[in-house]
């Protein structure tokens, strides 16, 4: 049980990752073509 807690942990670490990006997105084209081009590797 103590792996599949750290795993769930770690999806929801991810997940708020993913938010913050996403809500980083949001703010502006500037911040959009920046988080792009440092994310083009996805």
């Amino acid at each position: 049980m103590d792996t599949v807690s750290r795993r769930f942990s770690i999806i929801k670490d991810a997940i708020d990752n993913i938010t913050t990006i996403l809500h980083h997105l949001t703010l502006g084209n500037q911040n959009q073509n920046w988080l792009m081009k440092h994310c083009s590797f996805l």
